[in-house]
């Protein structure tokens, strides 16, 4: 099973969106040009959460963790976002049951000082 994720240049979801697809529990390498360019983020409906990196094997630092409804304004973070892995729903959820699963989730504000930190990280 996949799933589809979106990357966009601009907050609120807005620019020319970068998508590509993930495989379930697996982590994927952020590919080209959407790696290093995202303001805000959006998966397809099958997707429960997805956890997000510094790296490109998903060992590095857990910069966030975004559920369904994806994330409006990833901040400078989305410039250091590399790979990911996601969980998604079961195919016998119903919207309903879908939709009681939903939780708030988080994305990681780093300061400018962790950013001068990880400008050595394998880009």
């Amino acid at each position: 099973m996949t799933a589809t994720i979106i990357f966009y240049p601009e907050p609120d979801f807005q620019g020319a969106e970068q998508s590509f697809e993930v495989d379930q529990d697996t982590c994927t390498t952020i590919p080209e040009p959407a790696v290093g360019n995202a303001a805000s983020v959006d998966f397809s409906r099958n997707v429960w959460y997805c956890d997000f990196f510094s790296d490109r094997v998903c060992k590095g630092e857990k910069l966030g963790t975004i559920g369904q409804g994806g994330y409006a304004d990833l901040g400078e973070t989305g410039k250091w976002l590399r790979s990911v892995q996601c969980a998604f729903y079961g195919m016998s959820l119903s919207p309903a049951e879908i939709s009681r699963m939903r939780s708030t989730f988080f994305v990681k504000r780093i300061s400018s000082s962790r950013l001068e930190g990880m400008s050595s990280l394998e880009i």
